[in-house]
């Protein structure tokens, strides 16, 4: 919302970036749209792919993925699929959104723009992801 992009500065994102180029070297990659980037996306089959590290976070990155479809859908995009990528296990999973996912976005757009009004952040949640993540000096400084 105030437009403070620190994923730039982020090894884990560099590094992730690096394992996206890697796995679609002949593919045009970081497909933009608005809310997010996609690693790459087949306009031939309306299949959007990203690319992870490893699934220890597979529920957010179907979420990320689900958000992506989300968004392509709202731009007027029809049968839009997601996969999920994950070249150091060798594995790849299939990404719907459903009706439900729909209504969940949905909800957590309009908690975003409550958050935004606020006078105050919200308080740090302390979860052991937090570590990786690239805003993790926006919240702990």
């Amino acid at each position: 919302m105030h437009k403070v992009l620190m994923e730039q500065n982020s090894e884990i994102v560099k590094s992730g970036k690096y394992v996206s180029e890697s796995t679609f070297k002949r593919e045009k990659h970081e497909v933009q749209v608005e809310g997010g980037i996609l690693d790459f996306y087949d306009r031939k089959s309306h299949t959007i792919n990203e690319t992870k590290h490893s699934e220890n976070m597979s529920e957010l990155h179907i979420r990320q993925v689900q958000y992506y479809i989300y968004l392509l859908e709202n731009l007027g995009i029809k049968n839009v699929k997601g996969v999920l990528h994950y070249p150091r296990q060798k594995s790849k999973r299939e990404v719907v959104l459903e009706e439900n996912d729909r209504r969940e976005i949905e909800e957590t757009l309009v908690n975003i723009k409550k958050i935004f009004g606020e006078k105050n952040p919200p308080p740090v949640i302390n979860q052991p992801y937090c570590k990786k993540c690239a805003y993790y000096d926006l919240c702990y400084s």
